[in-house]
């Protein structure tokens, strides 16, 4: 019997990642008060934190108070015994995220601590707060970026549970990006998007360069047509590198769907290729986990066709190595 590929196998779960983390955050007691929390702070890095981004973005027109992420050492100065502070570390061993944790505490917030085990889990248990731990077995690549499902169905789980947000209604993902491989390759991706996938669409650039080895970027309607249609011209190789992945969703609003044909078509002026593809969710939830499934996929595939290691971050351990040595 073949060996499974253990970074597909983590992918293929996504949705079950998700049900599984969810519905364990769902089920908690947190303490009283948690639900009066006046504003919602989470600190993560990386992976960790890309599920969380993912979630902010697309119920931002939904969420009734204040929602931001933090990619640093430190809490934010306006951060007080009403903000609900969700420290999201895959690991639990993230060191910006455990400076975070400490002053969280000290500050005496509503913390929550979300990681499938270490230091985080720990600090949690000696000051008494929730602990929100996952198993990871439906997550055989144990990489952070492949165990989304995971810190994004508990973060979401919790606000469920919270009443900060409605409990979603999510089905199954479908592979739809089969062929964007070969059309893609060795070509930098570009994915254009709106409003409620921007947070999707970060993780699906984050995963292509981490898994793929490659570069991807984003940029988001209709800020993006404020800027970058002078800047596709220069160099001329553009026309040779560059793909733009334009993803067209029927829960855009009319003038943003006007404004990505008219993006679009603009892109083509320039000689630069472009993909459309249809996102086939049947609410928004679901679609942004469709770009995040669809995106893994497509990074895995890439990793294929140039042959690198989809699990390896050589660089990344290289960086951390030497951070470690200063």
């Amino acid at each position: 019997m073949a060996k499974k590929d253990p970074v597909l196998t983590s992918i293929n779960n996504l949705v079950p990642q998700f049900k599984y983390a969810f519905e364990k955050a769902e089920s908690y007691n947190f303490p009283p008060g948690y639900a009066s929390a006046e504003q919602i702070l989470v600190c993560g890095m990386g992976g960790s934190a890309l599920g969380a981004e993912a979630l902010r973005t697309l119920v931002q027109d939904q969420l009734k108070i204040p929602f931001a992420i933090v990619r640093d050492y430190h809490l934010p100065a306006y951060v007080n015994e009403k903000t609900l502070v969700v420290l999201i570390s895959y690991s639990g061993t993230t060191e910006e995220v455990l400076s975070c944790a400490e002053e969280a505490v000290r500050k005496n917030t509503l913390v929550i601590g979300i990681s499938s085990n270490g230091e985080l889990k720990e600090l949690m248990k000696k000051n008494s707060k929730p602990s929100l731990v996952f198993e990871t077995s439906l997550n055989p690549a144990g990489q952070p970026r492949s165990g989304l499902g995971l810190s994004l169905g508990m973060f979401w789980g919790a606000l469920v549970k919270l009443g900060f947000l409605n409990k979603p209604e999510i089905a199954e993902i479908l592979p739809r990006w089969s062929s964007l491989a070969q059309k893609t390759r060795n070509k930098l991706i570009i994915f254009v998007s709106s409003g409620f996938l921007e947070g999707a669409c970060r993780a699906g650039r984050n995963i292509i360069n981490e898994t793929a080895k490659t570069y991807a970027d984003y940029h988001i309607l209709p800020e993006m047509n404020h800027h970058l249609l002078e800047g596709l011209a220069c160099p001329a190789s553009n026309k040779k590198n560059l793909v733009f992945l334009f993803l067209e969703s029927e829960f855009y609003e009319p003038k943003i769907l006007t404004r990505l044909k008219l993006t679009r078509e603009v892109v083509r002026k320039n000689k630069i290729k472009t993909i459309t593809v249809k996102l086939k969710g049947k609410n928004r939830a679901e679609q942004m986990l469709e770009t995040i499934f669809n995106a893994s996929r497509l990074s895995c595939q890439l990793s294929k066709i140039y042959r690198v290691d989809p699990l390896s971050i050589p660089w990344v351990k290289w960086f951390k190595g030497r951070l470690a040595e200063k």
